[in-house]
């Protein structure tokens, strides 16, 4: 019998061509939707899962409290706590630790040097702690400080076909180091970033005030992890951490004062999409937009599936005689129900093969169409493995249901489906669609209208003018000469207005975070602050405001480093106006004057509010220092004619070193990438889902027809025209939408609002935020519902009146 009906069901699917059709084909389309949704969210959770023992392995987290308020929150801790807390705490099973040195300068004897990211110096347990394999040679030694292993990528791009074993490379143009390993590549979804590892101790060398021989209790510049032993309670070791600290200092915890340390411990599972810390090695992502993805893809397959109850529920009027003639031959209901149970559970295999196999199609090309990481494989079950258990129900519920009311409906061969309850349960679905389509419209405005308000921001100077290269990475000596050299030859040149060289560079980094008193005040006043080194005539370039003292010349005399500061900085440090910071001397160093305050500027774009700022005039190529940044303030027309000759200038100072230069417009825009990726993948597949909700509106408008032609015929016989009848559609789907609007809008703005609150300048909510999706909406509507409904009005009343 099982046969007979899946026979019946390829029959029927063959019979109604094009309504099976439309039925399969949008509920794979709304099935693909939501798989690729479910690849990039499962590609963002899968971070950090390749490591061994993932779950029992976390991270330090470190803190500065001050007066109940938190100055620094970062992803390291000082060298001397990891050794304290691993000594002391049975819990702890092992630990790796390493410094991150940023980007450098690497060199292979006369071939073109590259610059890299991804050098580190760490503890020898280092590369097995995170489960990275040598695939030749040795790995790291804790007392070989000339030594070093890099990744198979940096090894085929500095080495090409040679052994690179044996290989001496030269880092920051003085620092040799022999090539004793090599190791595998991090995978994509990594949260560190390793690509030359060489022995911790080096750090004493590279930078001795954070090192300290590895007694600096104070210099949180370590990333530091932990492998706990299974059932520890996170709490109760950070307790104990905290507890370590006040013994190891002496500290009455009940008459805290002033600075007091604090420690964290965040699994490596979380790190990526929960961190909201700084001194992150790579890009952080967020588990609220992955959720509201989440969320999305849940809506596409839920209003794929309506459409398809609703699709088929229009059919039903055509399979009453079927039913009919079935019955009289002895069909029971149970044989029915089965009959029809199968006929569209095979629809949505079919569906759900259809989806998968063009996934499968296009799954190589998804990754350049979405401009973001998917998962590799195709369904994705490895963080989602809850999808085949959904899928399931879906097909169930949209076998079962319409299986259920086709029958009982065909029962009555005068029926005119006119089941009110049935009418009401579709319309209320209906109305959900309509609902979720008004969120996601105001939704993707919203992102949108977001985006574009940051990247629309002035940032206090004209971006556009602002001619950036990037300096060597390097710590000779002769720096300061050469730099100097390829400063005075920018200014020669046409186009070139100023021309400035420092340690920082808005759009791409503001320096280095320190947490600084103020060394002038009883209270002695704590804040965290962004720190760069500059020369004298760096606000000048940036056209900056100086609202109080005068910025120094760099060669004037001085007995302690000069310092400016921003506006901002001023309220942590509780001085009350520009002029009352002149002459202050906060803890850089052993202390440093304020000599300037200028006005505030922002750096790394309009998601967070602006930092204090803290520019140091002197000092500014100590060894240990690089030139990062040749600023210039250009005439546009005249670059290309400007990067020509600075570069033969640059190169012939910095030889080894790339060349790369950009407008800070450029660098500005690229700080909202993840934002506009964001925003195109949630537009792309709201829209879709938008399409989708209108195929069901189309469906249910189609049935609404079909039940209604004895009345749509009476009303012509009576005179009513062609758009009387119309608009008698139209105003039952407008009362929808009118329902849908006011179940959304309360809703849609909770939501709306808790995403914009993440960003420190954010746009306002106003009514046509939701005014327009409602427009938008009555427009789909007077079309979809429009020409299903005028289409209906066609037909000769005679012939519809003699049917039934």
């Amino acid at each position: 019998m099982l046969k007979s009906f899946i026979l019946v069901s390829f029959r029927n699917l063959s019979k109604y061509k094009v309504s099976s059709l439309i039925s399969s084909g949008s509920l794979g389309l709304g099935i693909l939707f939501a798989f690729v949704i479910f690849k990039f969210t499962a590609f963002e959770r899968s971070f950090d899962r390749a490591v061994p023992d993932y779950e029992k392995k976390v991270r330090l987290n470190f803190m500065i409290n001050n007066g109940g308020n938190t100055t620094v929150h970062a992803a390291t801790a000082p060298y001397p706590f990891t050794d304290l807390f691993a000594s002391q705490s049975a819990e702890i099973e092992s630990y790796a630790r390493f410094f991150d040195a940023g980007e450098g300068i690497l060199a292979f004897e006369d071939q073109v040097s590259i610059k890299t990211r991804g050098i580190t110096f760490a503890d020898e347990s280092l590369l097995d702690f995170f489960g990275v394999q040598i695939i030749r040679g040795a790995g790291i030694d804790d007392y070989d400080l000339k030594s070093v292993v890099i990744s198979a990528s940096l090894a085929n791009q500095m080495f090409g076909a040679q052994d690179p074993l044996g290989k001496t490379v030269t880092y920051l143009g003085v620092h040799d180091f022999v090539v004793k390993g090599v190791f595998g590549d991090l995978p994509e979804n990594s949260s560190v970033d390793f690509r030359l590892v060489g022995a911790m101790g080096f750090v004493q060398t590279l930078r001795p005030a954070y090192y300290q021989e590895g007694k600096n209790w104070g210099g949180y510049s370590f990333h530091t992890f932990y492998e706990l032993a299974p059932g520890t309670d996170h709490q109760v070791l950070e307790d104990k951490f905290r507890d370590l600290y006040y013994q190891r200092f002496e500290i009455d915890a009940e008459k805290l004062e002033g600075e007091v340390f604090d420690f964290e411990l965040i699994s490596l599972a979380d790190m990526h999409l929960n961190s909201g810390v700084v001194r992150e090695q790579t890009e952080s992502g967020s588990e609220s937009k992955i959720r509201m993805l989440e969320y999305l893809a849940f809506v596409i397959l839920a209003i794929a599936w309506i459409n398809f109850i609703n699709l088929q529920a229009t059919k039903a009027p055509q399979r009453m005689k079927e039913i009919g003639v079935r019955k009289v031959f002895g069909a029971g209901g149970k044989n029915l129900y089965t009959m029809f149970c199968l006929e569209f559970a095979l629809l949505n295999l079919i569906s759900l093969a259809g989806a998968i196999g063009l996934l499968w199609l296009i799954n190589p090309y998804l990754p350049g169409l979405t401009t973001v990481n998917l998962d590799p494989g195709i369904l994705p079950l490895t963080s989602h493995a809850w999808l085949p258990a959904f899928l399931l129900a879906g097909v169930l519920v949209s076998s079962i249901y319409p299986a259920i009311v086709t029958v009982r409906n065909g029962v009555n061969l005068k029926s005119t489906f006119a089941d009110n309850r049935a009418g009401w349960f579709k319309k209320g679905l209906v109305t959900v669609q309509f609902a979720v389509s008004l969120f996601m419209i105001a939704y993707t405005l919203t992102v949108y209208w977001q985006v574009d308000h940051m990247t629309n921001q002035d940032p206090g100077f004209d971006t556009a003018k602002v001619l950036m290269i990037n300096g060597p990475v390097t710590q000779m000596e002769s720096n300061r000469q050469n730099a100097e050299f390829v400063k005075q030859q920018a200014l020669n040149l046409t186009g070139v207005e100023l021309a400035t060289w420092g340690g920082a560079s808005p759009g791409v980094n503001q320096g280095w975070q320190g947490n600084i008193r103020e060394m002038d005040s009883p209270e002695e006043f704590y804040q965290t602050a962004y720190f760069s080194n500059i020369t004298n005539d760096y606000f000048e370039v940036f056209n900056l405001q100086v609202l109080a003292g005068r910025i120094p010349l760099l060669n004037t005399p001085h007995t302690e480093p000069r310092l400016v500061v921003n506006e901002r900085a001023l309220k942590g440090w509780g001085w009350d106006s520009p002029e009352e910071a002149i002459g202050k001397r906060i803890g850089y160093g052993s202390g440093s004057t304020v000599v300037a305050v200028v006005e505030n500027f922002n750096s790394l774009g309009f998601q967070s509010e602006i930092d204090p700022r803290v520019f140091i005039v002197d000092h500014l190529y100590k060894a240990q220092t690089a030139n990062d940044f040749f600023l210039l303030r250009v005439d546009p027309r005249h670059t290309r004619e400007i990067v020509r000759s600075l570069e033969e200038a640059y190169k012939s100072s910095f030889p080894g070193n790339p060349f790369h230069y950009s407008f800070l417009n450029e660098e500005f825009d690229s700080l909202y990438a993840t934002e506009m990726a964001y925003n195109k993948v949630f537009s792309i597949f709201s829209g879709l889902a938008i399409a989708l909700a209108c195929v069901g509106m189309l469906g249910l408008a189609r049935f609404s027809a079909i039940n209604r032609r004895r009345e749509i015929g009476i009303r012509k016989v009576l005179g009513s025209g062609e758009l009387r009848i119309v608009r008698l559609f139209l105003k039952e789907y407008f009362w929808l939408v009118a329902l849908a609007f006011i179940i959304s809008t309360p809703v849609s703005y909770y939501l709306i609002d808790a995403w914009l609150d993440s960003f420190a300048y954010r746009i306002p909510i106003g009514i046509g935020l939701f005014l327009l999706p409602l427009a938008a909406l009555f427009v789909l509507t007077m079309i979809t519902v429009g020409s299903i409904s005028y289409k209906a009005s066609l037909a000769n009343p005679v012939n519809v009146l003699k049917e039934l």
